[in-house]
């Protein structure tokens, strides 16, 4: 890191434009001294490269120290067969999250973590997620920490609204169809459903 703006892609394979636009398995990760800032926008359904579907051993986008901070617009595509399985906590599309927007976006596949799995995002603050559909198999593999279908724990005035999860979240506290831990009074869950 060390202060200079880092790339990192999934299985060194990229396929995007100069506007960060991803139309195949891509993770993009930009480190700066604010975290995670730049715009992603989805062009079509990912793939990998050899053209199958499925992000194959996912570790999320975003930690603590760097949060993801940018916008992220699916327009409506898919990406699927994730597998976000950590044998720690935080497990989704989006580890961590700060003043983010994730809209319009759908998800398929599996997060498995000790705590904080999810279909989108694990941890999220101060973050709009708007119009996503997660068909995303959540499970919690130890009692410890939020899961949830859309995200597992939402704080900082987040708002999380018109999303819909598809698939079982199993876990052993902190469970939600939706969203697991909704940890402040400043959040709000809006026209969302659980199926």
């Amino acid at each position: 890191y060390n202060g200079k703006r880092v790339r990192y892609f999934l299985d060194g394979y990229e396929r995007s434009n100069e506007q960060g636009s991803i139309d195949t398995v891509s993770r993009y990760k930009y480190y700066d001294e604010n975290g995670i800032v730049d715009i992603h926008t989805v062009r079509d359904d990912v793939k990998n490269s050899d053209g199958s579907t499925g992000i194959r051993c996912w570790d999320g986008i975003g930690t603590s120290a760097f949060p993801f901070q940018g916008v992220f617009d699916g327009q409506g595509y898919k990406i699927a067969d994730m597998r976000a399985l950590s044998t720690g906590s935080y497990a989704a599309l989006f580890n961590w999250t700060s003043g983010a927007e994730i809209k319009d976006l759908t998800v398929s596949g599996a997060a498995e973590a000790k705590g904080g799995a999810a279909g989108v995002v694990s941890q999220c603050a101060n973050t709009e997620i708007s119009g996503c559909r997660s068909f995303v198999a959540v499970t919690e593999s130890a009692a410890s920490g939020a899961n949830g279908g859309i995200a597992a724990r939402v704080t900082g005035a987040s708002v999380i609204e018109d999303c819909i999860n598809y698939y079982p979240v199993m876990g052993y506290d902190g469970v939600g169809g939706v969203v697991g831990i909704l940890a402040d009074a400043a959040s709000s869950v809006q026209s969302c459903v659980n199926f």
